[in-house]
Protein backbone atom coordinates (compact mmCIF):
# COMPACT_ATOMS: atom_id res chain seq x y z
CA UNK A 1 0.00 0.00 0.00
CA UNK A 2 1.51 3.26 -0.95
CA UNK A 3 1.65 5.96 2.25
CA UNK A 4 4.14 8.16 0.62
CA UNK A 5 1.20 10.90 0.98
CA UNK A 6 -1.00 9.62 3.26
CA UNK A 7 -1.17 12.73 5.91
CA UNK A 8 -0.93 9.74 8.84
CA UNK A 9 2.41 8.88 7.70
CA UNK A 10 3.80 4.91 7.38
CA UNK A 11 2.11 1.97 8.94
CA UNK A 12 5.00 0.63 11.67
CA UNK A 13 6.79 -2.42 10.74
CA UNK A 14 7.81 -5.09 12.47
CA UNK A 15 11.58 -5.51 10.80
CA UNK A 16 15.39 -4.50 11.44
CA UNK A 17 15.14 -1.57 9.03
CA UNK A 18 16.08 1.20 11.72
CA UNK A 19 19.04 -0.79 12.37
CA UNK A 20 20.22 -1.56 8.66
CA UNK A 21 19.37 2.38 8.25
CA UNK A 22 21.77 3.17 11.28
CA UNK A 23 24.43 1.29 9.54
CA UNK A 24 24.08 2.68 6.59
CA UNK A 25 23.91 6.37 7.95
CA UNK A 26 27.72 5.70 9.51
CA UNK A 27 29.49 4.86 6.49
CA UNK A 28 30.45 6.89 3.59
CA UNK A 29 31.25 4.13 0.76
CA UNK A 30 27.98 1.68 0.46
CA UNK A 31 27.98 -1.76 -1.31
CA UNK A 32 24.99 -2.67 -2.98
CA UNK A 33 25.17 -6.54 -3.67
CA UNK A 34 22.18 -8.53 -5.54
CA UNK A 35 22.08 -11.79 -7.31
CA UNK A 36 20.45 -10.81 -10.65
CA UNK A 37 16.57 -12.31 -10.01
CA UNK A 38 14.66 -12.50 -12.92
CA UNK A 39 16.64 -9.43 -14.67
CA UNK A 40 15.98 -7.33 -11.81
CA UNK A 41 17.97 -7.14 -8.36
CA UNK A 42 16.23 -8.62 -5.33
CA UNK A 43 13.03 -8.29 -3.08
CA UNK A 44 14.70 -8.02 -0.22
CA UNK A 45 17.10 -5.20 -2.01
CA UNK A 46 14.03 -4.02 -3.42
CA UNK A 47 12.25 -3.54 0.00
CA UNK A 48 15.65 -1.67 1.48
CA UNK A 49 15.80 1.07 -0.71
CA UNK A 50 11.69 1.24 -1.54
CA UNK A 51 12.05 1.92 2.54
CA UNK A 52 13.70 4.98 1.80
CA UNK A 53 10.03 6.77 1.77
CA UNK A 54 10.20 6.33 5.03
CA UNK A 55 12.65 7.66 5.70
CA UNK A 56 12.25 10.98 3.59
CA UNK A 57 9.79 11.42 5.95
CA UNK A 58 11.55 11.61 9.60
CA UNK A 59 11.92 15.06 10.80
CA UNK A 60 14.67 13.82 12.50
CA UNK A 61 16.93 13.26 10.00
CA UNK A 62 17.72 14.83 6.63
CA UNK A 63 18.28 11.59 4.60
CA UNK A 64 18.35 12.54 1.19
CA UNK A 65 21.09 14.90 2.05
CA UNK A 66 22.63 12.33 4.40
CA UNK A 67 22.84 9.78 1.54
CA UNK A 68 24.62 12.43 -0.89
CA UNK A 69 27.24 12.86 1.06
CA UNK A 70 28.00 8.71 0.36
CA UNK A 71 29.30 6.83 -2.30
CA UNK A 72 27.88 3.65 -3.99
CA UNK A 73 29.09 0.13 -5.25
CA UNK A 74 27.15 -2.39 -6.78
CA UNK A 75 27.51 -6.03 -6.90
CA UNK A 76 25.72 -8.33 -9.00
CA UNK A 77 26.00 -11.65 -9.74
CA UNK A 78 23.43 -13.96 -12.30
CA UNK A 79 23.14 -16.83 -15.10
CA UNK A 80 22.04 -16.23 -18.48
CA UNK A 81 24.76 -13.69 -19.97
CA UNK A 82 25.00 -11.36 -17.07
CA UNK A 83 27.22 -9.30 -18.11
CA UNK A 84 24.64 -7.68 -21.06
CA UNK A 85 21.51 -8.88 -18.71
CA UNK A 86 22.55 -7.25 -15.79
CA UNK A 87 22.92 -3.68 -17.27
CA UNK A 88 19.32 -2.49 -16.80
CA UNK A 89 19.82 -3.15 -13.19
CA UNK A 90 23.15 -1.12 -13.26
CA UNK A 91 20.99 1.58 -15.33
CA UNK A 92 17.96 1.22 -12.54
CA UNK A 93 20.62 1.38 -9.47
CA UNK A 94 22.37 4.63 -11.37
CA UNK A 95 18.52 6.35 -11.92
CA UNK A 96 18.03 5.78 -7.80
CA UNK A 97 21.65 7.20 -6.57
CA UNK A 98 21.27 10.13 -9.01
CA UNK A 99 18.03 10.64 -7.30
CA UNK A 100 20.05 10.50 -4.03
CA UNK A 101 22.98 12.72 -5.63
CA UNK A 102 25.08 9.70 -4.34
CA UNK A 103 27.51 8.76 -7.29
CA UNK A 104 27.32 5.38 -8.36
CA UNK A 105 31.81 5.07 -8.06
CA UNK A 106 31.96 1.70 -10.20
CA UNK A 107 29.72 -1.67 -10.67
CA UNK A 108 31.09 -5.64 -11.11
CA UNK A 109 29.14 -7.74 -12.59
CA UNK A 110 29.53 -11.40 -11.96
CA UNK A 111 28.91 -14.78 -13.52
CA UNK A 112 26.91 -17.64 -11.53
CA UNK A 113 24.18 -20.01 -10.98
CA UNK A 114 24.68 -21.72 -7.92
CA UNK A 115 26.84 -21.18 -4.55
CA UNK A 116 30.36 -21.22 -5.45
CA UNK A 117 30.35 -20.34 -9.07
CA UNK A 118 31.84 -16.87 -8.67
CA UNK A 119 35.20 -19.10 -7.63
CA UNK A 120 35.30 -20.05 -11.67
CA UNK A 121 34.80 -16.49 -12.73
CA UNK A 122 38.13 -15.69 -12.63
CA UNK A 123 37.53 -12.17 -14.98
CA UNK A 124 35.20 -11.07 -11.84
CA UNK A 125 37.24 -12.05 -9.55
CA UNK A 126 40.25 -10.26 -10.76
CA UNK A 127 38.02 -7.43 -12.06
CA UNK A 128 37.01 -6.79 -7.80
CA UNK A 129 40.25 -7.50 -6.37
CA UNK A 130 41.34 -4.08 -8.59
CA UNK A 131 38.13 -2.46 -7.18
CA UNK A 132 39.31 -3.47 -3.69
CA UNK A 133 42.48 -1.39 -4.04
CA UNK A 134 41.02 1.48 -5.96
CA UNK A 135 38.35 1.54 -2.87
CA UNK A 136 40.90 1.32 -0.60
CA UNK A 137 43.01 3.87 -1.42
CA UNK A 138 40.43 6.52 -2.10
CA UNK A 139 39.08 6.04 1.26
CA UNK A 140 42.38 6.86 2.57
CA UNK A 141 42.60 9.93 0.54
CA UNK A 142 39.46 11.05 2.31
CA UNK A 143 40.17 10.27 5.47
CA UNK A 144 43.18 12.88 5.63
Amino acid sequence: MDQRHDPNGFDAVDDDYAQVLQQVRAHELLVFATPLYWYGMSGLMKNFIDRWSQSFRDTSINFKMEMATKRAFVVIVGDDEPEKKALPLVQQFQYIFDFMHMPLVGYLIGNGRKPGDIQKDLNTLENAATWREKLLESESIIRL
